[in-house]
């Protein structure tokens, strides 16, 4: 069974463990961690735009939305038939705890080529880094919400991000199922459950 998914105040960091509830933690602010003025909001009519945060979600050199990738036996890598592969840098182990809060850092490669690197930095306060080949994305929930993007701007929101045609504001959701599959998506792109990045089975 899928764990329960819970939303946060601003950015969300979802995780639902292997039949072990949830847990998840959020904040409201209002100005960027270094203290200066965000270059615009981040704002509804942002995440349902053409934006850095969403390339990097729907690249199209992610592995199939429909496709089922296999872990290996240490759980370092998972392998996809269409040859991309999720290399862990820590290993995927089940059950996949919550306490402490599992974070995830995994870089995806096709045909050996970087297709997205993913790191969360931090569950408390949260962050998390993205890179593509187009540069460099953060997400820092220190104070509000701010995503910087690679090219130097970045965009802010202080309150609640709630918008009808996103799942939720940017953040990484895992979701485990029967100790044997665990997914990872990028939300506050598409509808509810976000943009799925892989799925991986043992």
């Amino acid at each position: 069974m899928v764990g329960k998914r819970m939303a946060l105040l601003g950015w969300m960091l979802h995780a639902a463990a292997c039949g072990a509830g949830t847990s998840s933690s959020g904040s409201s602010g209002g100005t960027p961690p270094d203290g200066g003025a965000a270059s615009a909001t981040l704002d509804c009519a942002w995440l349902g735009g053409n934006n850095c945060y969403r390339a990097a979600a729907t690249a199209s050199c992610l592995p199939p939305a429909t496709a089922m990738g296999m872990l290996s036996r240490d759980g370092k890598t998972c392998t996809y038939a269409s040859g991309a592969v999720i290399t862990f840098d820590d290993p995927v182990t089940f059950p996949i705890p919550l306490s402490p809060l599992r974070l995830f850092k995994f870089t995806v490669t096709t045909g050996g080529q970087l297709c997205l690197r993913y790191e969360d930095v931090s569950s408390s306060p949260i962050r998390a880094r993205m890179s593509t080949a187009l540069g460099a994305i953060s997400i820092d929930e220190s104070s509000g919400i701010t995503v910087s993007c690679p090219d130097g701007k970045r965009y802010s929101t202080s309150g609640f991000l709630s918008c009808p045609d996103t799942s939720g504001a940017p953040g990484g959701l895992w979701q485990c199922q029967n100790d044997a599959e665990v997914a990872f998506s990028l939300d506050g792109v598409g509808p509810q459950g976000g943009q799925l990045i892989w799925r991986c089975s043992r």
